[in-house]
């Protein structure tokens, strides 16, 4: 194979592989938060359920029961299982902002290896690069900077698209 081909071969391998990480990232975030997310909600709905049921029993008899059953519910249980269900979801973003970052992190290596193959593949052939190397060179060099503002862009895309659905469950 020749030169040019083989830098061709280098940087398709690469390009190959990112692709396949960036294709799915964002979509896979945002469903890996939904889900997640569900899970807590209905942890949230279960809690305050629960508790409110055995605090009514022990709590909301006798004269007094319908102010404190008023005063309660809105001072008291709602909120922790709030707050809790809130700490559950930012936990649960940094998990997944860590896992992208892995994702992405993965990618730059896989460009920064396959940088570095080229930069082998021409110091091995040092002054024997013909027109059509030199080109294949060039044009990989450009390729891999459109890959990696590809791979930034991912990145953005998929963590605003996170803080979106962190917006969206709040309101739930």
């Amino acid at each position: 194979q020749t030169l040019a081909g083989q830098i061709g071969s280098v940087y398709s391998t690469a390009e190959g592989a990112v692709s396949q990480k960036l294709g799915s990232l964002q979509s896979d975030a945002v469903q890996s938060f939904r889900q997640r997310q569900a899970q807590r909600l209905e942890a949230f709905a279960s809690g305050v359920r629960s508790e409110l049921d055995a605090f009514k029993e022990r709590r909301y008899s006798g004269l007094r029961g319908k102010a404190r059953r008023l005063r309660d519910w809105i001072l008291s249980m709602y909120e922790r299982n709030r707050n809790q269900y809130l700490a559950d979801i930012d936990a649960m973003l940094v998990e997944i902002k860590e896992s992208i970052q892995r994702t992405i992190d993965e990618c730059k290596q896989t460009l920064t290896d396959a940088k570095a193959e080229i930069e082998r593949l021409v110091a091995a052939n040092k002054g024997k690069l013909d027109s059509d190397a030199q080109a294949a060179l060039d044009r990989s060099m450009k390729q891999f900077a459109r890959m990696e503002a590809r791979i930034e862009a991912t990145r953005k895309a998929a963590l605003s698209a996170l803080d979106r659905e962190r917006e969206r469950a709040i309101q739930e």
